[in-house]
């Protein structure tokens, strides 16, 4: 009877802490489930953060605190996830990816997507008039026929869903508005010349813009009897 006592003593010390495993067992259980989306949203934050990188988000937009804010709950719940060791630590870690990191990162995304859309119209739809005007009067080679195509092509990125796809595409349409843009210098120049065909490509062109260095390049490229003047 002694030893059946002895290990029902035993048996109740250890009960505790067979229950706190079982109940740590059950919350891992649960934390299985809500993380398992937990891939979607390493490559999410990255491609939010990546966006935010290739665009200078945070140096041109006021709402670039919502970068440094998913930047430090991410951190913060990968850490009290990696460490948790108790039931109340991974309810609580869990709890904070699910309803703390999640809008913060939905938050991040949302405001990246504008910043995008927002560089597009600044970058990508001059570029676009440009390549009209420069294939209607003709000049610079197929040049502006690749301005339009790019500028189109960046235009239509914001449509994308997945913002993976738009990181992606932003890549690609910025390496290649740089390459273009360098050679739209070759071609027009940056200064008197650049200056007119740039505002008579957006409409807002004067005849006191026609310097003796503009007339002279219109000249050159037989444009003159191709551009026409219409009063504001």
């Amino acid at each position: 009877m002694s030893d059946k006592l002895l290990e029902l003593e035993i048996l109740l010390k250890q009960l505790p802490g067979a229950v706190e495993r079982r109940r740590l067992g059950d919350r891992l259980r649960q934390a299985v489930d809500v993380l398992r989306d937990s891939d979607y949203r390493v490559n999410r934050t990255r491609a939010v953060l990546e966006l935010a990188h290739l665009t200078e988000f945070q140096q041109s937009s006021p709402q670039g605190d919502v970068i440094d804010k998913l930047k430090e709950e991410a951190w913060e719940v990968g850490d009290a996830l990696q460490n948790a060791t108790t039931e109340d630590e991974l309810k609580n870690a869990v709890y904070d990816y699910d309803r703390v990191l999640k809008p913060a990162l939905a938050s991040a995304d949302k405001a990246v997507r504008i910043h995008w859309s927002r560089v597009v119209d600044e970058r990508f739809r001059p570029i676009e008039l440009l390549g009209e005007l420069l294939e209607r009067i003709g000049i610079a080679g197929n040049l502006g026929q690749q301005l339009r195509d790019c500028a189109r092509r960046g235009l239509a990125s914001t449509n994308n869903s997945q913002l993976t796809d738009i990181v992606a595409n932003a890549k690609n349409l910025l390496a290649e508005l740089s390459v273009l843009q360098k050679r739209r210098a070759e071609a027009i120049g940056n200064g008197n010349v650049g200056t007119f065909v740039n505002a008579l490509a957006e409409g807002r062109a004067t005849l006191e813009l026609i310097t003796p260095d503009v007339r002279e390049w219109l000249e050159m490229n037989n444009a003159l009897d191709r551009l026409g003047v219409t009063p504001r």
